[in-house]
């Protein structure tokens, strides 16, 4: 038997408590979690947390955690997986619990990442309403090893500021056609929100958030941001237009942002690709980027009332 079960939002008095089960309970390792997720927590806003526990007989027994993020996007962490079956209901109880919320109160999609081959988180998430959404691989490039190629022809390039925001969603939602990065995600957000995020995926630099310009129109993107506390650089985003493609434009954009990079004293560049998309992985291969680690996302979204699917491409 599972026993009764209670769910509840968290009041301030129990935050760092349930912050704790979010963690993983007691222990070395959890008080460094609960250190962690605190940190990020105030860093954002307490009001920008959803934050959810839940009772099993009477005891607080586990918790999950929505931390809301630009863009609409909200990002879920959640409590190790029980082995015990009776507490499994309330693990999984707790994560919709916090995640339904969190899409009432307005966000557009909840995300966890989980490791590959974690079957019990993705079980969990599975069973709370998270549909798997990709597999993403991410890379870095170092830039003291990188062996620059000569010089194509120069790129028709527009910096921010030098070209309106009309002009950048309709560029991004140009890409989003035909492409294999993330497709079920391509019109779940509006534009806006899509460039919100990018923008507050590290620290924003206007000069390396570029259009480029082809035949006389606005062809591709790329946004790279700082990463905090390294001398490297993120690739948040890159995007052809279909009818640009196929003339090596990705290429030619990312090697004249790498000697950006470098002349700028970065040591490296790093991005995360859909492990889907050989496409892009073989550019970014050829440039001698290096798979770092693998993360599998999980996602429920507000428009679709549901988890993803491959369906959801339509929303």
């Amino acid at each position: 038997m599972s026993g009764s079960l209670e769910v509840a939002p968290v009041g301030r008095s129990a935050r760092i408590s349930s912050l704790r089960l979010v963690a993983g309970g007691e222990g070395v390792l959890a008080d460094y979690r609960t250190h962690r997720l605190a940190e990020m927590v105030r860093a954002r806003g307490w009001d920008q947390a959803v934050l959810h526990r839940c009772a099993l007989d009477g005891q607080w027994a586990t918790a999950a955690l929505v931390l809301k993020s630009p863009g609409n996007v909200g990002f879920l962490f959640f409590a190790p997986p029980p082995s015990s079956q009776r507490l499994w209901p309330a693990a999984v109880a707790a994560v919709r619990s916090a995640t339904e919320a969190a899409l009432a109160d307005g966000l557009s999609l909840v995300q966890a990442m989980t490791d590959p081959g974690a079957t019990a988180e993705d079980a969990l998430l599975r069973e709370a309403g998270l549909g798997r959404l990709t597999e993403l691989v991410y890379m870095r490039l170092s830039l003291q090893e990188w062996s620059a190629p000569p010089e194509a022809p120069a790129l028709a390039i527009r910096r921010w500021g030098q070209f309106t925001e009309e002009e950048l969603r309709n560029v991004i939602a140009g890409t989003y056609q035909q492409s294999l990065d993330c497709p079920a995600l391509a019109r779940v957000r509006d534009i806006p929100e899509v460039i919100e995020t990018h923008r507050a995926s590290g620290v924003f630099r206007p000069g390396s958030w570029w259009l480029v310009d082809c035949d006389g129109q606005a062809a591709a993107c790329i946004l790279a941001n700082a990463v905090p506390h390294a001398r490297d650089w993120d690739v948040a985003y890159l995007g052809v237009r279909p009818e640009f493609r196929g003339r090596g434009l990705g290429g030619r954009m990312l090697r004249r942002m790498l000697r950006e990079a470098r002349g700028g004293g970065m040591q490296g560049v790093t991005l995360a690709v859909d492990a889907a998309n050989p496409y892009a992985q073989r550019l970014y291969d050829a440039e001698g980027f290096r798979e770092q680690q693998r993360r599998v996302a999980y996602v429920r979204l507000r428009a679709c009332e549901g988890p993803v699917t491959a369906a959801h491409t339509a929303c």
